[in-house]
């Protein structure tokens, strides 16, 4: 048995090189990993990484859709070493936390999976996630940009009618709240939690995300997991 000490925490703009060197030092060819995007997400708050002994093992982040009230989580990467303590779980809870702390209630969070990754496929509906048959048309765009332009390069090999390459994920609302509920419960007496791995491996996660060590965003948290 081996055992570790880790962080959870929020990322920022001078985390950008990092995480993107991570991406490539781990390619995933599910995950893309994009600049502009990961610096969006760290300008704002949603981007989410771990770290152990100073480097990065897990990523992840949320990003605009381009819809008004809708935000996608992705980017999502777990180093294979670091895979079985159930840190891309805490991944998504933070995320979650962060999106509803900072959009409008009535925000919705969608997902984009290609649709022969059975991994990323079952964690997601393991978080609630369900399939969205017509996804908004601006989560489209760079499959199917329209006349003219070419789309993405999976676009040819389309079956007839398809308009993505992805299938695209919304997570209920009642699914959203036993998310971030779970996320309060696990940081309920300490921000700092023991995870272990079916090899006996035990890793101490240190959770320093603001939305769960700051007083009055947990009760915002409880709050909406309430319904209040």
């Amino acid at each position: 048995m081996t055992s570790w000490n880790a962080t959870l925490r929020t990322a920022t703009a001078d985390d950008v090189d990092a995480i993107l060197q991570f991406y490539k030092d781990n390619p995933n060819k599910n995950v893309l990993g994009r600049s502009d995007a990961v610096r969006n997400a760290c300008e704002n708050g949603r981007q989410f990484l771990v770290e152990v002994e100073g480097a990065i093992v897990g990523v992840s982040g949320a990003f605009p859709s381009g819809a008004k009230s809708l935000v996608e989580v992705g980017g999502t990467r777990v180093a294979d070493d670091w895979q079985g303590f159930g840190l891309q779980e805490r991944l998504f809870w933070a995320r979650f936390a962060a999106i509803v702390l900072t959009e409008d209630r009535d925000v919705q969070i969608t997902t984009a999976v290609d649709p022969d990754n059975a991994t990323s496929k079952h964690s997601i509906l393991k978080q609630g996630f369900a399939k969205w048959d017509e996804p908004a048309p601006e989560l489209l765009v760079e499959c199917d940009p329209g006349p003219g332009r070419a789309g993405c390069e999976k676009k040819a090999a389309l079956p007839a009618g398809a308009k993505c390459c992805s299938d695209f994920f919304l997570i209920s609302r009642d699914a959203l709240r036993a998310a971030i509920r779970a996320f309060l419960d696990d940081t309920k007496e300490s921000t700092t939690v023991t995870r272990r791995r079916k090899s006996g491996d035990v890793l101490t996660l240190h959770v320093t995300c603001k939305t769960v060590c700051d007083p009055e965003r947990r009760e915002d948290l409880e709050a909406f997991c309430e319904g209040r």
